[in-house]
């Protein structure tokens, strides 16, 4: 669909792919006119490499070849388990389990107390029940014969305690002082183990013999329309703006896929997509897809109370308070949010610095400045970070109401600590084979001078042009999911 930016405009935009003819370049504006002649881009963004900077921020891993490679996490090994059931030596649920010392049993759905281990829940300065028997397998899990640690006999266990679903933790296991016997065990988590694999794509452009040498504008500089690269060159000719246009769109494909790839990997093990050739098309996770799902958060209206929230989840229990600093990355409307939000925060002490923000003197007065930081308690700060993609109009249709679109309101939210001494995300490379270039030559091409009759060059195909090709290995590995957060949109 033909979009007018201004009643000033001569032509509309044209899209074509595969082979570009003289045809093509005659859609791109006649020479009828004389014409300024420097062509800008509409959106300076998608023009240059501003999106892979983002995705090259992250450190590069090789991997020797493109199998599935893994890595492995640990959980903690003290942790909690859900009541089944109680009952006492008859079977049944008396009035008050655990009164004048008695004993009952209790089931659990696995086996991690043994004899001499205390268990408790949130009222444990209360209630501390300790396993007095080895551990039974029964129907549903594993049976414990416990009694309360008291030295008041009227002392029993409430019905609130024995709910099924309650969950109960070793506490410590104490003996008795004189010959006692035995202690308690270590208790055991098995490793998470985690999976990725690199992915491929692939371009190809074919350019027939007689575009080599063109010219935009038949090499007159006031009639014809020129680009500008990013190092502010002139590209004149077709051949250097068709080499800058499939650079420019390869990188963007590659971080494409390092954000948004998606495991096609079946339950079954299995790929069910297929190439061209029949063989199997395996795709590895982009760095969304391996955000733990625990930690995407939907909203329509974040302010710096739900941020906190957010930052205090990621780090209770997680992070020491002294590595508790974390990336915000946003597109441009989340910055413009988030110095609103702090300035808001900060207005009474704002007056304190206004010699910080006001510049310049009588009528030029200029009032300037902005919040790219926020500091809370616990030791928790917070820095923006610049993200393209959340900008880019291209997949991310879908507007706001406070204006722009929805995905430039959206977080991406990064601890900048490690895992293990090691980078959190990392981009994965095979070695020595991170891209592959290769054209086929015609009868013409612009890598090799043109034959003679004497001297024929050498040529892979009879027709009059040649093709590039090129392919990129590579994947991205988010170490620990459950140090990043995605906050989401969430408008209907």
């Amino acid at each position: 669909m033909a979009i007018a930016i201004s009643p000033l405009q001569i032509t509309n935009a044209q899209q074509w792919s595969g082979l570009t003819t003289e045809n093509n370049i005659g859609y791109m504006g006649g020479l009828e006119r004389i014409k300024f002649n420097i062509m800008d881009s509409i959106m300076e963004i998608n023009f240059g490499p501003e999106f892979d900077k983002f995705v090259q921020q992250f450190p590069l891993r090789e991997i020797d070849d493109d199998r599935e490679f893994e890595w492995f996490l640990c959980g903690p090994n003290i942790k909690n388990y859900p009541l089944i059931n109680w009952y006492d030596a008859s079977g049944n649920q008396v009035a008050q389990p655990g009164l004048n010392f008695s004993r009952f049993f209790m089931v659990f759905p696995v086996r991690m107390f043994e004899i001499t281990d205390t268990i408790g829940t949130d009222s444990k300065e209360t209630y501390q029940l300790q396993v007095k028997a080895e551990p039974k397998q029964v129907q549903g899990g594993w049976e414990y014969e416990v009694e309360l640690i008291t030295g008041n006999q009227a002392l029993f266990v409430p019905a609130t305690e024995l709910v099924a679903g309650t969950r109960y933790a070793k506490l410590f296991s104490p003996t008795e002082q004189t010959l006692s016997q035995r202690g308690g065990t270590v208790q055991h988590e098995s490793y998470f183990k985690m999976y990725n694999r690199t992915s491929m794509i692939r371009t190809n452009v074919d350019v027939p013999g007689n575009m080599i040498s063109k010219s935009l504008g038949d090499g007159d500089y006031a009639k014809g329309f020129f680009y500008k690269g990013k190092d502010g060159q002139l590209v004149k000719n077709w051949i250097d703006k068709l080499s800058m246009d499939l650079r420019i769109q390869f990188n963007r494909q590659k971080s494409n896929l390092h954000l948004y790839a998606i495991n096609n990997k079946t339950s079954q093990g299995t790929y069910a997509n297929k190439g061209e050739s029949g063989y199997e098309i395996k795709m590895g996770a982009g760095l969304f897809e391996q955000i733990s799902a625990s930690n995407i958060y939907y909203n329509t209206f974040w302010d710096l109370d739900y941020l906190k929230q957010i930052m205090l989840d990621l780090s209770i229990n997680k992070l020491p308070q002294d590595m508790r600093k974390f990336k915000l990355a946003t597109g441009e409307r989340g910055w413009i949010r988030f110095h609103e939000l702090v300035e808001a925060a900060g207005l009474q002490f704002s007056t304190m610095n206004a010699g910080n923000r006001i510049t310049g003197s009588g009528n030029e007065l200029r009032l300037g400045g902005q919040y790219t930081k926020f500091g809370y308690l616990q030791g928790i700060e917070m820095e923006l970070t610049y993200m393209p993609i959340f900008d880019d109009p291209t997949f991310n249709t879908k507007l706001h109401p406070d204006g722009g679109l929805q995905s430039s309101y959206e977080i991406l939210v990064m601890d900048i600590g490690t895992t293990g001494g090691k980078p959190n995300v990392n981009r994965i490379s095979i070695k020595g084979q991170e891209e592959a270039w290769a054209y086929v030559p015609g009868l013409r091409d612009p890598f090799s001078p043109t034959g003679s009759f004497v001297a024929p060059k050498m040529a892979t195909s009879g027709k009059d042009g040649y093709s590039v090709f090129g392919a990129f290995w590579g994947g991205l590995q988010v170490t620990n999911p459950t140090k990043m957060a995605w906050i989401r949109m969430n408008f209907i």
